[in-house]
């Protein structure tokens, strides 16, 4: 590995890199959200009574249920993209232990390379000994079980798994939820509401194959047709809050442990890291907890005007 800056200089760029932990910033903007949601906590009326800070202050009046609800999915959905966005490059920027991972971090701009990256180094790969190997390094901070005293070894493989299905979860959020998060970041070009789907029996209505109700968001985007031609599409995915709320947090955890691990390796301090018990690994595996956006998606697809001839 060459050297891209003179050695001496990788020690400052380290204690700077990490003196403040990315956890901290999405921690603290979870529980806002969390706050300003909870029926509990009447949040909302201290924003309508007034606040300020630096010189700033603002009034709000209090939002409806469906404001809320609708500020809720937006803002979890968002934060649970960005968490998991962030947990990927950080994982991207260790796994090969580089003199500098602040450097690595820097460097990865473009959006295309870094989702190749994902495809190629997270999403498809094989869940082998190999692969666990790294995520073992990057996370627990060693590929042998003997450095943990107190971690047996059904422990040590359930959590390889974990890790493994976790940051998978993540990369398939970056991957196949994109377009919704292009809506969120891209001018909020997004509608929220809380639809009604009920799907009967062919000749059987009464016989219910699905029902379901709940929060949801609507975006628009182009596709490709069978032909190769760009078609416009307006699809309207389910969301469970829960889901998406559960992942954020095991994502933020897991950075933790990544965070504690490079501290570590570059700073010398101690590492704290915490082996995920098999409750966690069974919520993250069951089929309602794989996909914050639902896999429930309609698309109503806009047809083109036909050119004349």
């Amino acid at each position: 590995m060459e050297h891209e800056i003179h050695p001496k200089e990788y020690g400052e760029l380290n204690a700077a890199y990490y003196s403040e932990a990315p956890t901290s910033y999405f921690r603290t903007r979870l529980s806002l959200a969390l706050a300003l949601c909870d029926p509990t906590q009447p949040l909302d009326r201290v924003f309508e009574s007034g606040v300020s800070y630096a010189g700033a202050s603002a009034t709000s009046p209090a939002g409806t249920s469906e404001e809320l609800e609708g500020y809720a999915t937006v803002e979890f959905l968002s934060l649970e993209h960005l968490v998991a966005e962030t947990l990927l490059r950080q994982y991207l920027a260790h796994v090969d232990q580089p003199f500098c991972p602040a450097l690595e971090m820097a460097r990865l701009t473009s959006f295309r390379v870094f989702k190749d990256l994902v495809r190629n180094e997270i999403l498809n790969v094989a869940p082998d000994d190999r692969w666990l190997g790294k995520l073992r390094v990057v996370f627990r901070g060693s590929t042998s079980r003997r450095d943990f005293a107190d971690v047996s070894e059904d422990v040590w493989a359930s959590d390889g798994e974990y890790l493994s299905t976790l940051l998978k979860s993540g990369a398939d959020i970056v991957i196949n939820g994109a377009r919704a998060y292009n809506s969120y970041k891209h001018g909020l070009g997004i509608q929220t509401s809380r639809p009604y789907l009920k799907i009967g029996k062919p000749g059987s209505y009464e016989e219910v194959l699905l029902e379901h109700t709940g929060p949801a968001v609507s975006y628009l985007h182009r596709e490709r047709t069978a032909l190769g031609d760009p078609e416009w599409v307006r699809s309207t995915a389910f969301v469970s809050l829960e889901v998406s709320i559960g992942r954020t947090v095991l994502f933020l955890e897991e950075l933790d442990s990544l965070w504690s691990v490079a501290r570590g390796t570059y700073l010398a301090e101690n590492v704290k890291v915490t082996f995920q018990q098999s409750e966690r690994f069974r919520l993250l595996g069951s089929r309602n907890f794989h996909r914050g956006v639902s896999a429930l998606v309609m698309s109503q697809r806009f047809q083109r005007p036909r050119v004349r001839p």
